[in-house]
This record gives structure tokens, sequence and C-alpha cells, in this order.
């Protein structure tokens, strides 16, 4: 696609979306900036860059929901500050950062694996949350990116309430009962009908795959007193995937599984206000694949139990934490005569251990100050110490109507690296501790961000512009085939270096009134520096444009998304030629060129039949992926049988160099919803 032509779809595009009704609030929502709660009336919540966002999960459902549903996860996707993923990367890009950099947790528990393939779900299901936060950084946690944290409703409902939402996607549903008057279960379901309904529509390359997932929840909340709150949180999510190219007889089935459990306790008290959790979280990886006679098995998972201790005395706050890590790295069990033996992974174990003290203060009712410093003790797999030091400022001005500034500047470390093979198309990813194959990651961050709020507050107007400094990355250099036609080393595939992270994110939010919604850009670059060589990263984005409309009808919204956005980066080949019946390539620099750019217009609309407080249901209808466009995702270089039909209309064998696309077009949906 030509510029041109990617500029006349976003003129076309944004046409119809400002001509869309969608749902805007007609309730009141709260957006709670650290600790400020502020009560906005019929707005749509949404984050100025560079702040720190609360939102209630409400808000968001209010959102065009897309495939039956209105996923937080995507919400944030949508944006300026998050790069836009494609069909198979689901993964979250916070500023230039990789999916691994960041915090997905759940009630401050994290969550490895938070999203399923395809990336239109996360692993959120979203009525059984009550509120999200999300920032571009984590000073609280040891992530070099940003977070994202669900919390589960918790108040006491007078009686029994729930919703339920079935389409040709899923069925989901969500109960929440009074079990006595301090106390309140919430369970919650969600199973997929993909295989069954959109069949024709799951391929790669024209080969069908078969796909399929489910969510579950549990949560009880007990109010002892006033002052006290106890938690306990369950959730269990499965994946299973199974895909047959024919053309080159390669079979992959792929399971995995996530889970977690924690226990809470939160204080509120007029002098001294303390939260703790312990906690488990697990996620498990199994692919099984074959290519001719060889079959390789490989496994890999993460498990993470840990203690968080955080209080606050006026404006001091203390936070401890402690875990401890095990981990199994990509195992492989190759059954093939000819292969030489693997050596065999072993489990990795590590103590992650941090002390953090912080201050804040306000001056003047203009300006808020805020300093932190974190102490971090890191004990490696091999039982070698790590030392490292964290320290966090940041300041906020408020010029009233003149708007607000808000300064940011930090150090972070990471310990956990995620990384695989992230260009197939599956999430074939997997988790290592920092020891022997790496040192700790480590990032310096700034960020200097302006809003103006204007037309009484109806519209507000932001910017930010940010830095990153990244030391200790690591990218997969490995391929698939690897496993099953050479001896894999982890250690011999790994490419490390630094990176750089810059750009500017602007948004023009609508924030009130029947119609309500936002256009974002981000100019932004992330460079690596590996072995004297620069290139981008293999999600970068440099250009991206997003809107997102929505309008209030009364008994009926509809609404719109709308993503325009450079190409990512892959290696092509400079040349490439037959011996032997065998295709021989020389690639040129790594990352050096681009698919094409990416584009896509997804729609829903709402009918009630019934809107009130207590009682709603009504049906939905979306469309994903409206203008039909085929995005590419990378280019392969394809010989003989691999080629279909449609791209070798010679009767002889060919040889091509082509790009590699899912055919995820005019995906339609149609469902029934009930809150009750």
């Amino acid at each position: 696609m030509t510029f041109r032509k990617a500029g006349i779809s976003i003129i076309w595009s944004a046409l119809l979306l400002l001509s869309l009704a969608a749902r805007a609030q007609t309730d009141s929502s709260y957006l709670s900036l650290d600790s400020t709660v502020v009560a906005v009336e019929k707005r749509t919540v949404m984050l100025s860059p560079g702040e720190s966002l609360r939102v209630d999960v409400g808000a968001i459902a209010k959102m065009p929901s897309i495939l039956g549903s209105s996923d937080p996860v995507r919400f944030v996707r949508w944006l300026p500050s998050v790069q836009t993923g494609n069909e198979i990367d689901s993964g979250l890009h916070i500023q230039g950062c990789e999916h691994g950099h960041n915090i997905i947790s759940m009630d401050g528990v994290p969550v490895y694996g938070a999203n399923h393939i395809l990336g239109i779900f996360s692993v959120f299901n979203p009525t059984h949350f009550g509120g999200m936060s999300y920032s571009t950084s984590a000073p609280l946690w040891n992530r070099i990116g940003g977070q994202i944290d669900l919390v589960p409703e918790a108040s006491v409902p007078e009686k029994l309430t729930g919703n339920v939402s079935i389409s040709p996607v899923h069925l989901q549903g969500t109960l929440r009962l009074r079990t006595s008057s301090r106390s309140t279960l919430g369970i919650s379901a969600r199973k997929d009908f993909l295989n069954l309904f959109y069949k024709p529509f799951l391929k790669i390359e024209g080969q069908p795959f078969n796909y399929g997932f489910g969510d579950y929840n549990l949560s009880w909340a007990w109010h002892p007193t006033a002052s006290d709150d106890v938690r306990v949180d369950a959730y269990w999510g499965s994946d299973n995937v199974f895909y047959e190219a024919a053309a080159n007889a390669l079979d992959i089935s792929m399971k995995w599984w996530n889970a977690l459990g924690a226990l809470h306790w939160d204080h509120r008290g007029d002098v001294l206000s303390f939260s703790q959790v312990l906690y488990s979280t697990f996620y498990n990886l199994d692919l099984d694949m074959s290519h001719d006679t060889v079959r390789g098995l490989i496994p890999s998972y993460i498990r993470t139990f840990g203690y968080r201790f955080s209080g606050s005395l006026g404006g001091v706050s203390l936070q401890a934490d402690a875990a401890w890590h095990e981990a199994l790295p990509q195992q492989t069990n190759v059954m093939s005569g000819y292969l030489k033996p693997y050596d065999l992974q072993t489990v990795q174990s590590a103590l992650e251990t941090s002390l953090q003290a912080g201050y804040s203060l306000t001056l003047w009712d203009r300006l808020g100050l805020e300093a932190s410093l974190k102490g971090i003790y890191y004990l490696s797999p091999e039982r070698e110490s790590f030392w490292g030091v964290s320290p966090y400022a940041r300041a906020s001005v408020n010029l009233y109507r003149g708007g607000i500034i808000d300064l940011r500047a930090g150090m972070q470390h990471q310990y956990l690296f995620q990384t695989g093979l992230t260009s197939l198309g599956f999430p074939i990813e997997f988790w290592f501790l920092a020891g022997k194959y790496s040192a700790p990651q480590k990032s310096a961050y700034a960020s200097a961000a302006y809003r103006l709020p204007f037309a009484s507050g109806r519209w507000e107007l932001s910017t930010e512009l940010y830095f990153r400094r990244l030391w200790n990355q690591v990218e997969y250099g490995g391929s698939l085939m690897d496993f099953l036609t050479s001896s894999y080393s982890l250690e011999s595939v790994l490419l490390k270096g630094e990176g750089r992270n810059y750009g500017v994110n602007l948004m023009l939010q609508k924030t009130s009134g029947r119609l309500t919604g936002w256009a974002g850009y981000t100019l932004g670059r992330s460079l690596r520096y590996v072995g004297g060589e620069i290139y981008p990263s293999s999600h970068e984005r440099i250009h991206e444009f997003n809107l997102v409309a929505t309008y209030d009808g009364g008994r009926w919204d509809a609404g719109g998304t709308f993503v325009a956005a450079s190409g990512t980066p892959f290696t092509a080949p400079e040349t490439f030629y037959l011996v032997g019946g065998q295709l021989i390539a020389k690639y040129g620099p790594h990352n050096g060129a681009r698919v094409r750019p990416y584009v896509r217009l997804d729609v829903s609309f709402n009918w009630y039949f019934r809107r009130q407080e207590r009682f709603t249901h009504g049906v939905n209808f979306s469309m994903y992926n409206v203008l039909g466009r085929r995005n590419d995702v990378t280019y392969l270089l394809m010989v003989g049988d691999d080629i279909p039909s449609e791209y070798n209309p010679y009767p002889y064998p060919v040889f091509a160099y082509r790009p590699q696309n899912y055919a995820l077009r005019f995906m339609p949906s149609v469902g029934w919803f009930c809150k009750f």
C-alpha cells in the first residue's frame, strides 16, 4: 500500500468514525491521579500522556465493543504512548519497550502471558473487574517498561448482580453475590467459539489453524471493619493452538496456561495505612512440532512466589518486596536419529528482593513533588549477588487555565527476560532469569508532559516527550527450524546489546457530550545497538495515528476505532538463488526493510431493548477490519510447492519472495448482552 492510498483510507475512515454513534457515559466516572480522586460528569475517561491513570472498568465498557468485548488492555493499545501490534503480535509496547519490560498484574499480582493470540483479547474478563490503573513507567516494580493493573470489584451488592453476553466469538458471564453483610463473592468465566464460527477466518498463508481459549476468575472480599479489607483472588486460563502446514510438512501444536492465587489485607488508618499480599503466579507453555520424520517437544515455564508490603505515614511511603522465581527456558527433546544430543536446560531459581522509601508533598496548591529511592538485592541461579539502586523523581505544576506540566525521571532494573520466536506468528516466547545468559537489564528514563483543558473542560490537548536508555537488552536470533535441524543452544541464539527509545505523543480529546473520543499521533524510534550495528527493534512503528469515536443515541449507540501506522521492520535478502535444488539467500542489514503500512478500521453498534441502571440488555453488532485489508506481518522466501497457486501461475516450480499475512478479513459478530 502506498502512503497516498493510506492517506485516503485515513480520511475516509475518519469521516466514517465521526459520523458513527457510540456510547458516551451518562453516569459519573472517576479519574484518580495518584492519590487525588476527581468526579467528572458525563466524561469518557482517558489518559493524558505522562499521567498515571486509574479508571473505572465500567467506563471502558462504554467504549466500542469489538467482537462482543470492550477489552481493557485493548483500550490501552489505542493510546498514543503504546505502539499498535498486528494480528500476530499481542504484546504491549509502551514507549518503544518490549512486551516483557512491562508489569501486567491482577490486583498487584504479576500475570505472565496476559494476552491471547491475535491480540484481540487479553486474559482479563472485563466484567469481573472494577478498576484499572495504567502508567508509562513502573517505579514501584522491578520493570523497565510501563504497568497495567486490574482490580476485581470488591463492593458488597444488595442482591445478586451479574453480566452475561453471548456471541459467535465467546460466551462470558460474571455473577456477584452477597455472602454476608460484609462480604461478597465474584465468579467469572469466558469460553470461545472461534473454531465453530470463525474457521474460515483463521488462516496463515491459506492454511487454517485451530484455536481456543478460556478464562476463569474467583474473587472473595470481606470487610471485617470500616478500615480493613481482606480479599482472596484466584485465576486460571488456557489456550490451545494446532496448525498444519501441508506445503512444508510442518505441524505445530501449542498448549499454554497461566494461573495465580493471592491473599490480600488492606488497612486504612488515620495515621498509618498499609497493604499486604501473599501470592503465587504461573505460566506454562508446551510446544509440540514435527517436520517430516523429526518431532520436537519443547516445554518452558515460569513460576513466582512472592510477598509485598506497602505502607504510608503522612507524606512518607514504604514498600518491601520479596519474590522467589523458578523458570525453565525452552527445553528441547527432539526425537530423531541423526541430530546431536541437546544440552538439556536446568530449572533456574533466583531470589529478588527490594526495599523502597518515598516522600511526596504539595506546595502552594500548585506544585506537587514526589521522590523515592529503592534498593534491590538479587541472587542469581548461579548464586551470584547483584545489587541495584533505583531513584525516581516527579514534579507536577498546575497552571490552572494555563494547563498542567508533568516531569518525570528515574532509573529501573529488571531481572526477568522474555524472548523467543515472536516473528513466527504464534506466542512461542519463554522466560529466563538474569545470570549466566545475561546481566540484569537497566533503564534510565525521562519524560515531560503538558495538558491543556479548554472549552470549559469539554476538550483537552496533551503532549509528551520521552527518552529511555536501555542496557543489557536481549533479542532472539534463532529460527523455528533450529530445534529440528541443528543442535540448539540458547546461548548461541541470543543477541545482546543496548537500546534507545525516544519520541513525542500528541492527543486531542473530546471528553463530554454525545460525541466523545480522541485522536492521537505518535512519532517515535526504538533502536537497538548490537555488535556495533544499529537497527530498529522488530516492533517499531515510526509513525502511528489512532482515532477513537463514540456517540450516544439513547436507545442505541455505535462507535469505532481506526489505526494507520508505519510498517514494522524485517530482515530482507539482498540476493537468492538455487544450487542443487536448495535455495541459498544472502540477507541484508538486520531489520533493514519494512512491511507495508498497517491500516485497520473496527466498528460496533449497540441496540438496547432496555437501558436502566438496574437492568440493561440489548444486541451488539460489530465488524473487525472493515476495510478488509490484508496487513503484512513479514516477508518469506519460498520455493516450489511452498508457493500457493495464486502466486505461481507456472506449471513448474519457481521461487518467490513475498509478504506473509493473516486472513483476518471482515470478521463480523452479533451478540446479546445483559446486565442485572
